[in-house]
């Protein structure tokens, strides 16, 4: 029996060795402690001589635990004290991929549990994955992925691609796992994730990597694919190109997170074109009543440690612009809390209402939205909204205000609110005095929608459209009250 012990690395290893009768070859055990985790391995080599000789790769075949991690290896070592020369197929399974950075260096996600095959060759400093083919969570992986030690800080590079992500699989990378594999809520009323990001692996290698997602599930969104380029550079990661398929359209962006600073900077950038907004309405009753191509863009600077700090400190502005389709006149209808029409409305069934221009136009300063220009232009009705949206608090407060065009100016029209958190949102009737639904519904001709949407309007498919027309004359001609 061999025994080690490395106090400093929480190691304490007690190997037995015994020899095959029948044909010279060594069965061992090895069990005690590897990096303060029980370890337990079993399993069988080439013979001494064989060993000794050292002309002929020597065979290794073992299987075990270290920890919660489950492993099996087979396949050959020029070396086996320092395992070069290593040419195995091997088996990993886990309850998450986080413990493994103890383990092998490697910095890799908190993840649900695991498993992944695949063929390892290990020359030098260098560990060649082929043939990787896994499951992570309910998601699967397959391609190549190499660690090369040679370098510091250590290079990560490969090319993986998953035939179907399930997103919440991905939910370590943002701080909403624990390194158990285990899901973090969020704090009470709260939606965003507020656990720091593991700076600590990104400073532990520079990584190089391609990534195709053909179907991507459990978003809450129409996502249908992504591809994307990921690089970390001295702890300044890189996400560009980054394409999605959503809604039948598609979304370009880039995201730069430096975490050399502290706290870490981001920058995000991003642009939607051609999206239906039929798919990325909920329930199949919505999508019956709604269609229309929408565009948008978002620019956002941010500073944090989390995403929850990230997105409470963004500076920057983030714009939407619709035209064509239609709604129920019913959502319209109750948003102007004209009773006698919405109940009217809702007993013949609904009615749609052709939408001729949908805006969004919206700053961020510390982390809090403030609509510029917030219009919905229909057939019947103009609604302007007015508040603001705090992703530094993660709370609404926003109201809603219509301008009608059938003549109905003194109807029983009131604002809506749209108040509370992210996490508990409140709609709610907002009533005011007669005279101010009638200033207010005045003031909705002076809205003047930026130039600027002009190009998401156009890159949404929609260049001929009254929307389109709607903000080139506002450019041209102000209105007046």
């Amino acid at each position: 029996m061999l025994s080690a012990r490395l106090p400093s690395r929480r190691t304490d290893v007690q190997l037995r060795v015994a020899s095959d009768d029948t044909g010279g070859a060594l069965r061992f055990t090895a069990t005690g402690r590897w990096q303060g985790e029980p370890l337990d391995i079993r399993g069988k080599a080439g013979s001494v001589e064989g060993y000794l000789d050292g002309a002929q790769p020597y065979p290794v075949d073992a299987r075990g635990s270290i920890g919660a991690t489950r492993f099996s290896v087979a396949g050959s070592a020029a070396n086996l004290p320092d395992l070069n020369g290593l040419d195995i197929r091997f088996n990993l399974a886990g309850p998450s991929l986080a413990p493994l950075y103890a383990l092998t260096g490697v910095p890799l996600p908190a993840t649900p549990p695991y498993r992944l095959a695949g063929h390892l060759v290990h020359s030098g400093q260098r560990w060649q994955f082929d043939d990787l083919d896994g499951l992570v969570g309910s998601s699967d992986l397959r391609g190549t992925f190499q660690v090369d030690r040679s370098t510091q800080p250590q290079r990560l590079e490969g090319r993986l691609r998953s035939r179907r992500l399930d997103l919440s699989d991905l939910s370590g990378f943002i701080g909403a796992r624990a390194t158990s594999g285990q899901e973090i809520a969020p704090r009470p009323g709260k939606v965003l994730p507020s656990r720091a990001l593991g700076f600590e692996k990104i400073a532990a290698a520079d990584v190089d990597i391609d990534f195709a997602i053909d179907d991507i599930r459990n978003t809450g969104l129409p996502l249908e694919a992504a591809e994307g380029h990921l690089r970390i550079d001295d702890r300044r990661v890189t996400l560009a190109p980054l394409r999605l398929g959503l809604a039948k359209g598609k979304v370009d962006g880039r995201l730069e997170l430096d975490a050399r600073s502290q706290p870490a900077k981001a920058m995000l950038d991003v642009r939607a074109t051609r999206l239906q907004l039929r798919e990325l309405m909920p329930g199949t009753e919505s999508r019956n009543f709604t269609s229309g191509l929408l565009g948008g863009q978002a620019k956002l600077a941010m500073r944090g440690q989390s995403v929850a700090e990230l997105l409470g400190s963004a500076d920057g502005e983030v714009a939407v612009a619709m035209t064509g389709g239609s709604t129920n006149r019913l959502l319209v209808r109750l948003a102007n809390l004209d009773v006698a029409n919405a109940l009217l409305t809702w007993l013949s069934g609904g009615q749609k209402e052709d939408i001729r221009c949908l805006v969004g136009d919206m700053t961020a300063s510390g982390g809090v939205l403030k609509p510029r220009t917030l219009v919905l232009d229909t057939t019947r009705s103009r609604v302007i909204g007015q508040g603001t949206i705090s992703l530094r608090d993660e709370q609404f407060d926003l109201h809603l205000r219509t301008e009608p065009k059938d003549g109905s100016l003194l109807a029983l029209r009131g604002p809506l609110y749209l108040g509370g958190s992210f996490a508990a949102p409140v709609v709610r009737p907002e009533p005011i005095p007669l005279g101010s639904r009638i200033a207010g519904a005045v003031a909705l001709g002076l809205i003047s929608p930026p130039l600027a949407l002009l190009a998401l309007i156009e890159t949404g498919g929609a260049e001929d459209t009254p929307c389109a027309a709607l903000l080139a004359q506002r450019r041209e001609t102000p209105a007046k009250p």
